[in-house]
């Protein structure tokens, strides 16, 4: 989430907020017009979000697992009041792009590329005490000769749980990082408006407009996905269960870890696994899958997170595959365990309901 400018008539600041689908295509959630860029005022759109979009369902939509913007601070405090279980990322582009406009005019081209390294380096630093030790080697280095670049890069310190790796990787951020994805969703933006003294109820509709078309290219990606599968997915019996079930998105990935487990050799065995891929994607890791090839099991639909998951088929047309003699009830009651096991509180009532009332 981010605000944009220019919109409007009365020059009022746009929060612009987009999410990521199952195709891994970005689509608008909403926008508010923001009488100015103050953490009341971002409390205030965050709850309207919160009441609207997340609330007003029965039962309520779980609140987005990671929420990434710039460092506005008002925005960052608002968001940590309002959704208080989102992990909040801290874009790392804009880091970048800042360390570059304060610090790079201190030093030559040369010594500013090994910076730039060791600051990248720290950033990605995979665990707690390895950024520790990558700090200190470049306060080490640099204290001395450049002691305003250090000064600038220890202003960032404080959000460090906000955009290092050995923080940010123990959530599912799918990747995104940055805020790039809601940056180029302003510019899409920004074209169908045309200009930018439109009166907030033509804006609205403009923007009613993008968003049905995001929801027809949604409607499209699903039926595409579920009926043309993926030669190579379905050459591989371990991953046969999944066609049509999960994004031919997340099918490619999975696909990519299965032939790097295919892959591995006695000589050239996995390296050790850190569950950074799995926790951070929602998409089985090649050390996962190769647990299941060796135990004889398949991969199933519950293995994903239902960021890829796609809506399963009508009821006849399940219970018509399910009678199917390739599956048996092993299979029938491992569908309604993964079932269970990820529905939230409302929907595990419900399917222990319909199970108990069975005749």
């Amino acid at each position: 989430m981010d605000c944009t400018y220019k919109t409007n008539k009365f020059g009022m600041p746009f929060l612009d907020v987009v999410g990521i689908g199952c195709f891994n295509k970005t689509f608008f959630v909403c926008g508010v017009f923001m009488k100015s860029e103050t953490q009341d005022m971002y409390e205030f759109a965050l709850d309207a979000i919160k009441q609207n979009i997340y609330q007003a369902f029965t039962p309520p939509t779980p609140l987005p697992a990671v929420l990434a913007m710039d460092r506005d601070l008002g925005l960052k405090n608002a968001a940590e009041l309002v959704f208080e279980s989102s992990q909040i990322l801290i874009c790392r582009w804009h880091i970048n792009k800042n360390t570059l406009a304060n610090c790079k005019k201190m030093f030559t081209e040369e010594i500013w590329d090994e910076f730039r390294t060791s600051w990248m380096n720290c950033m990605n630093s995979a665990t707690e005490d390895q950024r520790t030790t990558n700090w200190n080697s470049i306060v080490m280095t640099y204290a001395t000769t450049h002691p305003a670049a250090i000064a600038y890069l220890e202003t960032w310190l404080p959000f460090k749980e906000n955009f290092c790796s050995a923080w940010i990787n123990d959530h599912l951020h799918l990747g995104s990082v940055n805020t790039s994805r809601v940056e180029g969703a302003h510019s899409k933006m920004k074209r169908r408006l045309k200009v930018s003294t439109l009166h907030p109820e033509q804006v609205v509709a403009k923007v009613r407009q993008m968003a049905d078309l995001d929801n027809n290219e949604f409607e499209s990606n699903l039926e595409n996905d579920k009926t043309k599968a993926i030669t190579e997915v379905e050459k591989r019996p371990i991953m046969r269960r999944l066609l049509r079930k999960i994004s031919n998105y997340a099918l490619e990935q999975a696909l990519t870890q299965v032939k790097k487990m295919e892959d591995a050799t006695v000589a050239q065995p996995l390296s050790a696994c850190t569950s950074t891929y799995t926790t951070t994607t929602g998409i089985p890791c090649a050390h996962f899958i190769k647990s299941l090839h060796d135990g004889q099991s398949v991969l199933q639909p519950r293995h994903f997170h239902q960021q890829w998951q796609l809506f399963f088929s009508d009821e006849e047309d399940l219970v018509n595959e399910l009678a199917n003699d390739e599956y048996g009830l092993d299979y029938v009651l491992e569908m309604i365990r993964g079932r269970y096991n990820t529905a939230n509180q409302y929907q595990q009532r419900e399917l222990l309901s319909r199970v108990y009332s069975m005749p």
